[in-house]
């Protein structure tokens, strides 16, 4: 393996810190023959892992976040001579979570930024924490285990989280909770990716078109910087800042020949 070639493939300094640590928790695990892990990614970055691992040829891995269908996942290496059981036996060593259990008072009061914010508050990086799970009466926040004593200790700390009952817990009791989705139809004249974008930010075409070649727009988590891009059913549109959202199909026309278009937004 050649580190610097591979890095230099990449055009994003972002892209190529990324890819760097992905390939140090790598070469660490065969050397070390140890068990190892990466940060919490999200669904982007996962998705560059993966491309890197299989054009690598690497097997020697596990992705998880502590449920399935999380969305923010980290890397696990293992050595050849471990079995995938020997690794999932020590899952529970590697990440946790905290749960937040909030007063009477104040169930529905904190959304996901509220305790995302608080995290943040305390000096912890959002690579150290997986999916924040919030329902009624709290939250259930994944995070490695080299944080989570910190943030139990500290989270009470905050003035919005005083009076909550606040423990680590073992990843095995996380609790799921249901995402909502919200159903949006668009009209407009195509498919390509530069008209959606318009209507979903309800914005110009030319404002999308920005978006779009600043490397802002991801289709199934890759980045898409051709403005005439077409997408398609079941693709998965991801707009930074603006939110992530499923391409259901197609349910229509206009007498004028635009498209209805079936979306879903998730809130």
């Amino acid at each position: 393996m050649n580190k610097q070639i591979i890095l230099s493939s990449y055009s994003k300094d972002e892209d190529k810190l990324f890819i760097s640590k992905i390939l140090d928790k790598w070469q660490f695990s065969i050397k070390k023959n140890k068990i190892c892990n990466t940060n919490f990614m999200n669904e982007y970055e996962k998705q560059l892992a993966l491309n890197l691992l299989s054009s690598q040829k690497v097997t020697n891995f596990m992705i998880y976040g502590g449920f399935e269908n999380c969305q923010r996942n980290i890397i696990i290496f293992y050595p050849e001579k471990f079995d995938l059981n020997i690794v999932k036996n020590n899952l529970s060593k590697l990440i946790g979570f905290i749960r937040i259990e909030l007063p009477k008072e104040l169930y529905q009061k904190y959304s996901h930024k509220d305790y995302l914010g608080g995290i943040i508050k305390l000096g912890i990086s959002r690579e150290k924490i997986g999916d924040i799970l919030v329902f009624e009466n709290g939250a259930d926040i994944i995070a490695t285990s080299d944080v989570l004593e910190y943030l139990s200790t500290n989270l009470s700390s905050l003035i919005r989280f005083q009076k909550s009952n606040i423990q680590i817990l073992n990843i095995e009791k996380i609790r799921k909770s249901e995402q909502k989705m919200q159903e949006i139809t668009l009209t407009i004249p195509s498919l390509r990716i530069d008209s959606i974008v318009a209507d979903l930010c309800h914005t110009s075409r030319s404002k999308a078109c920005q978006l779009i070649e600043q490397e802002n727009v991801y289709i199934n988590y890759n980045i898409v910087c051709k403005t005439n891009f077409m997408l398609k059913e079941n693709d998965v549109l991801t707009i930074r800042h603006y939110g992530k959202y499923n391409i259901l199909g197609i349910i229509g026309k206009t007498r004028k020949g635009n498209v209805l278009l079936k979306v879903e937004k998730y809130v």
